[in-house]
């Protein structure tokens, strides 16, 4: 019985071997089987309707070679059918071409151990022998995203998400028939069966350090789909900003350029970089040309935030990002000690450890808001890389000078009031901070 089954690593796993990058999920299909067979060998089902597989020691999934049936409008409206379905049929369901690439394998039944089967003697996945029915593998090493199937590729809505967040990944094209899919998917409301979950579920992963995140944005905007799923986002497009502080001279493009900054950001940072300026329009727009870092731009990101599935960490980041990134450079411009402080303290919820990541996201938001597409007029009036780096440092001192002054360290604080132990605690901190600003001779703070 064994010997009738067929094993393959597919999918992005063989892609990434090809392109020499890291990969850390390993599919398995398996061609010739059927659940009872997987069962009678000790493998454990997942579902009763969904043709995937534990091996009992490893809990590596293996699935069953399958072709899908669409039975409705969402993307999880599918049944399965695996008997007597073969890898090329298996290959040809799949969404992109990098991504319908096979390698047949030898899989250990009692150890799970899975050995590539190769045309030379050193078992690497590199000299293997590949099945590429679609010109995967040449896609691949051009960077281009092509679809395997149309008729299949519209049947997942999902998938215009996909497109965008391997083009971000990969830094790679979708191709020209491929994005007509796209938009043509988009134009016909597929997305609007798509669960909030999974649609943040792909802005996250494109959201990863090392990713071009600005591309996701990008192929969105291209495509309709950010218009659709993300309508504050794309209206940063279009959006004229004044060429003299930002060469993109557009909101939305400034944006790009700054999450192309943050390239290696952590994922909640670049959510704040991709929101700091996300009131900029209405603010705008407005007849009293309004400050976008106003309460009420605030506001108005608590009511688009309602409908998203973000984390508490993430909307942290991106509230500060708001709140925060216009006022930190005013430490340069006469913000007084006292202030400054105040404004640490709220950032980081009283200096508590816990919070200070929020104070290092806020911080790079800072530097790629600054950094990215600026000016020569900017860099006369001072907006140098030194002034970013000054204002990290600064507020990385001042924030550790103030956390590291607690309750216990105000002289016979057991014996005062709390709120009277609170207020000398202040008082010796910002003492702290002005001695901090003296010896360091940073003159451009008022004392007070």
């Amino acid at each position: 019985m064994e010997k009738d089954l067929k094993f393959y690593i597919v999918g992005g796993a063989v892609r990434d071997a090809l392109l020499g990058r890291e990969s850390h999920d390993m599919d398995i299909v398996v061609e010739g089987a059927t659940p009872e067979i997987m069962k009678s060998l000790g493998f454990i089902p997942v579902g009763k309707s969904f043709p995937v597989f534990l091996h009992p020691k490893t809990h590596m999934e293996f699935a069953l070679c399958r072709k899908e049936v669409k039975t409705g409008p969402k993307h999880t409206d599918f049944e399965f059918v695996w008997e007597g379905v073969t890898l090329k049929e298996d290959l040809e369901r799949r969404d992109f071409t990098m991504n319908a690439l096979a390698c047949p394998c030898e899989v250990n039944i009692e150890t799970g151990e899975i050995t590539p089967i190769t045309l030379a003697e050193e078992k690497t996945i590199e000299n293997c022998y590949i099945i590429d029915n679609y010109e995967g593998h040449q896609d691949a090493i051009n960077g281009l995203i092509r679809c395997v199937n149309p008729i299949h590729f519209i049947e997942d809505p999902l998938r215009v998400l996909r497109a965008c967040r391997f083009a971000a990944q990969l830094g790679a094209y979708i191709h020209s028939s491929t994005m007509k899919l796209m938009k043509r998917m988009v134009n016909e409301g597929m997305l609007e069966h798509l669960s909030r979950e999974r649609i943040e579920e792909e802005m996250f992963k494109a959201m990863q350090p090392g990713v071009y995140s600005e591309i996701f944005i990008l192929r969105m905007e291209e495509c309709g789909a950010l218009k659709v799923l993300y309508p504050e986002l794309d209206a940063l497009f279009g959006n004229a900003e004044k060429i003299i502080y930002h060469s993109t001279g557009d909101t939305g493009l400034h944006v790009m350029a700054a999450l192309r900054h943050g390239f290696n950001y952590d994922m909640h940072t670049k959510m704040g970089v991709l929101y700091h300026d996300i009131y900029k329009p209405k603010a705008y727009k407005a007849e009293t040309k309004e400050r976008h870092d106003t309460p009420e731009a605030l506001q108005y990101f608590h009511s688009i935030s309602k409908k998203k599935k973000y984390s508490y960490k993430v909307i942290k980041s991106i509230e500060i990002a708001i709140q925060y990134h216009m006022k930190m450079w005013q430490v340069f411009d006469g913000m007084c000690i006292k202030n400054f402080i105040d404004m640490l303290s709220e950032i980081t919820n009283g200096f508590k450890e816990d919070y200070e990541y929020l104070l290092d996201d806020l911080l790079l938001v800072c530097e790629a808001d600054d950094s990215s597409d600026k000016t020569e007029a900017c860099i006369q009036k001072g907006q140098t890389k030194e002034r970013c780096q000054l204002l990290k440092k600064i507020s990385k001192d001042v924030y550790n000078i103030c956390k590291d002054i607690k309750f216990r360290d105000v002289p016979d604080y057991m014996d005062k009031e709390p709120e009277k132990v609170k207020e000398k605690q202040r008082e010796m901190r910002i003492s702290a901070v002005k001695h901090y600003f003296k010896d360091n001779n940073y003159n451009f703070n008022k004392e007070k």
